[in-house]
Formats: C-alpha cells, sequence, structure tokens
C-alpha cells in the first residue's frame, strides 16, 4: 500500500469516513494485482465483505482468478526472506467462479460485472474494488447504486482505477472534478514510482 494511500485511510478512519482511492494507470503496471492484494488482504484479516467489479462479465471472472491465485500461493514461500503465511481453508460449497468465501470467516469476496445497473444492490461491501471504470457502460447508475451500498463509516476502502477512455462520463469527471464531503479522497497515476509529479493527493 502507497504511504501516501496509507495515510488517507489513517485520516478517514480518524474522521470516521470511508476511503475514496482513484487511480488513473498505464496498462500492464500490476495496479489490478495490487488493488487484489491489498482487498484479499483486508478479507483474510479483518473477514469483511469485498465486492470486485469490472466492464464486463470475462474481466470481472478474470479479476477474480487474480484472487484465487493469492490463495493458491499465500502458503508457499516464494523468498526466502519472507515466510510464507498460513492458508486459512476455502468454505466447502462456497468458493466459484462468482465468490471466495475463506472457513471460519464473515463476509467473501464477490464478482459483478457493471453493466448490472444494480450491482451492489442490497449489499454492504466494506472493499469495493473498480477496475477499468471509465469503460463501465452504465457508470452513472451503477455508481449511484455502489455509492449507497458502503457505509459512511471508518475502515470502508473504495478503489476505482482505469486507463483513460477519453472523456467518458463517469470516471473522468470523478478524476477531474471535486469528490465531496462524505469520503477522503486520494488521486495517484501511473507509474507512479518513476515519477513522482504525476501523482497528486486530495483530501477532502
Amino acid at each position: 500500500f502507497p504511504s501516501h494511500d496509507r495515510a488517507v485511510v489513517e485520516m478517514c478512519g480518524r474522521l470516521k469516513i470511508p476511503a475514496w482511492i482513484i487511480v488513473l494507470k498505464s496498462r500492464k503496471e500490476g495496479i489490478s494485482s495490487w488493488v487484489a492484494a491489498k482487498a484479499y488482504n483486508e478479507y483474510r484479516k479483518r473477514g469483511i465483505d469485498v465486492l470486485v467489479l469490472a466492464h464486463e462479465k470475462k474481466s470481472s471472472e478474470y479479476l477474480l482468478g487474480i484472487y484465487q491465485r493469492y490463495h493458491n500461493y499465500l502458503d508457499q514461500q516464494m523468498d526466502p526472506k519472507i515466510p510464507a503465511i498460513p492458508k486459512i481453508p476455502l468454505a466447502h460449497g462456497r468458493t466459484n467462479k462468482y465468490e471466495i468465501k475463506l472457513e471460519g470467516k464473515a463476509g467473501k469476496i464477490e464478482v459483478e460485472t457493471a453493466n448490472n445497473e444494480n450491482a451492489g444492490r442490497g449489499k454492504t461491501p466494506q472493499f469495493i474494488h473498480g477496475s477499468e471504470v471509465a469503460f463501465w457502460e452504465k457508470g452513472s447508475e451503477v455508481m449511484i447504486s455502489l455509492a449507497q451500498s458502503m457505509a459512511r463509516k471508518a475502515g470502508n476502502i473504495f478503489i476505482m482505477e482505469s486507463t483513460p477512455n477519453s472523456e467518458d462520463g463517469l470516471f473522468h469527471p470523478i478524476w477531474k472534478g471535486p469528490c465531496g464531503r462524505l469520503s477522503c479522497t486520494n488521486r495517484w497515476a501511473t507509474p507512479f514510482y518513476r515519477n513522482r509529479a504525476n501523482t497528486s493527493a486530495l483530501i477532502r
């Protein structure tokens, strides 16, 4: 978790409001994988509900596959300097191509497509991973549903990441404009580790 984003999450915790992190990314930078790692770790530690959305069904299922690989390799030591982490077994009959559920943990990791304007409705996710938000066909409708589903409380995190899609009707205005007073917001662009001038943070 980049240090400036950790600071935003901590500040939001003190203010008792959710953290929104908006990432304008270039391709093949591993941002979706990074967000998946953060979300999986939060679920494993806290037993929260994680909602994962991409612009199309195939991409959503691919993202869930990334989460599944983190689980599969968690207890294998890839680096001799980093100890392996004990794996929590999957809940029997609760893990499929649409969700991941760990034994003895509340919550789950669930995937939906952003083509469903009711995505998130009837749920109360504590972590939302929105991928390729600029390409969401029903972006405004989906965002209304998602914003209403996430409680305004400390510890909740909403990460939106996307490659650019000209001046789309959702991601571009969020990236360029003010984000209101209901959350702490941090914006950053990749490759952030090569050019710090590409990184900007906004806390409201």
